[in-house]
């Protein structure tokens, strides 16, 4: 049972009542403050101009800090500033640009909807039980072996802290929300993951942060009917924020945040006019290219190649390395063999991902890739979104489906750079922001 201040102020023995509720938030805002006792006062914090950051001049390190004020916690990377409290344990206080002294306040707070109970995550209408509030380095998100591009360090460093909340009735169900920032990059991460160690399903009616969701369009209204099995953590798509000219808040980054944070995206990677390609027209791309890729109207089945493909690629892939190419395909997803029953909608729609078919090409083409010594993958047409066929992995509605669709892409790029390979999409990205400007 909650009581309000006035509830106790009106109860027997009021005045204690309220010495002892003063005391309680006292010692939980004690708690947490210890918890960041160690770390440095964000006054001694560098600054650092963007203009240096992006030439590598200075030093521009994400880090914790103690805030200016009581109750205040900040990360900081020289470049930008961030601010949040600690009473409502995580709720933005301000964003500044260091070097000018432009600041904003008005950061999307994310908002969950579980089994019909609405959670506003660091604002006044969180009915969540606190739990704990830490500073930590970023964990490395996937491994990247072996990819060709720049020689620069992977994946940036950074900093950032996690706020925790459990549910009041089941305390094995944890919330937890994470503000991060990376190296010379002004734009801030803000990440959910919720954890349910209970022994029920919990329905996830709905989700909202503002407009740096991503995809936007499944957590719209109030229908995503997402049930978290027990046992199961659902970690939920990053939302990336940074400020634009005006002094606003917006779902984008620079374009140098896109390069800095998802650095494959600058290997340069020429599709071949003809196959099989004459040696002299692999030779002609020696000096103007990172890597050459087979077209699409080759027509090798990803999923299932032939011994006679394996033999004319590893032709191709021993001329491109005589002159110093990485080779790769670029691959129609719209071309995936299946069944009616393995798209999003009707026929002609793209394959969704968790499928049967969708499953068995993503698994038996990053094999076949692998094998294959690819370097990069181009991959062309629509991506799935959301999904109104039922039994395709978990998702229950058209919505979850797309989340679903989302986070297997991100899936799918991770797993290639963890075996050396770069699979791209114009519209997904392994990590970082999903747009631009």
């Amino acid at each position: 049972m909650f009581w309000t201040i006035g509830e106790v102020a009106a109860s027997k023995g009021g005045m204690i009542g309220l010495l002892l509720f003063g005391l309680i938030g006292q010692n939980q805002d004690s708690r947490f403050e210890a918890n960041f006792a160690l770390f440095p006062p964000v006054s001694e914090a560098p600054v650092v101009a963007q203009a240096d950051a992006d030439t590598f001049k200075v030093k521009s390190l994400a880090k914790v800090f103690r805030g200016n004020e009581p109750g205040h916690v900040a990360v900081d990377n020289g470049v930008v500033q961030f601010v949040a409290g600690l009473p409502l344990l995580g709720k933005p206080e301000k964003f500044v640009i260091k070097k000018t002294g432009k600041s904003v306040s008005d950061l999307p707070m994310p908002v969950i909807t579980m089994n019909g109970t609405r959670y506003e995550l660091g604002g006044n209408e969180n009915g969540l039980r606190v739990v704990n509030a830490k500073g930590q380095l970023f964990a490395k998100p996937f491994d990247v072996k072996g990819v060709i591009g720049p020689n620069i360090v992977w994946p940036p460093r950074g900093m950032g802290v996690r706020f925790m909340w459990n549910h009041p009735e089941m305390p094995d169900l944890f919330v937890e929300l994470t503000y991060q920032m990376v190296d010379r990059e002004p734009v801030l991460n803000q990440t959910v993951v919720i954890r349910n160690g209970s022994s029920f399903p919990v329905a996830i009616n709905s989700l909202s942060q503002g407009d740096g969701l991503w995809p936007p369009s499944a957590f719209q209204g109030d229908d995503l009917a997402w049930v978290i099995r027990p046992g199961r953590t659902l970690e939920l798509p990053e939302a990336w924020f940074s400020v634009n000219a005006a002094g606003q808040w917006v779902a984008a980054t620079r374009k140098m945040s896109a390069v800095e944070i998802s650095p494959w995206e600058k290997v340069r990677a020429t599709t071949l006019k003809q196959w099989p390609p004459t040696e002299a027209e692999i030779k002609g791309y020696s000096k103007k290219t990172e890597a050459v890729l087979i077209p699409q109207s080759a027509g090798f089945s990803w999923s299932a190649p032939s011994q006679e493909d394996y033999d004319l690629i590893a032709q191709f892939a021993a001329t491109a390395k005589k002159y110093g190419l990485s080779i790769g395909a670029e691959v129609d997803i719209s071309a995936i063999p299946a069944n009616a029953e393995d798209h999003v909608g009707d026929a002609g729609s793209p394959i969704c991902w968790l499928s049967f078919a969708g499953n068995h090409w993503r698994s038996n083409a990053m094999l076949t890739w692998k094998r294959m010594g690819f370097g990069v993958v181009q991959l062309e047409g629509a991506l799935p979104g959301s999904c109104r066929q039922s039994g395709h992995g978990e998702h229950q509605t058209a919505k979850q489906g797309e989340i679903e669709n989302a986070l297997a892409m991100q899936n799918l790029m991770r797993n290639g750079l963890n075996l050396g390979i770069i699979v791209r999409h114009k519209n997904a990205r392994a990590y970082g922001p999903e747009t631009t400007y």
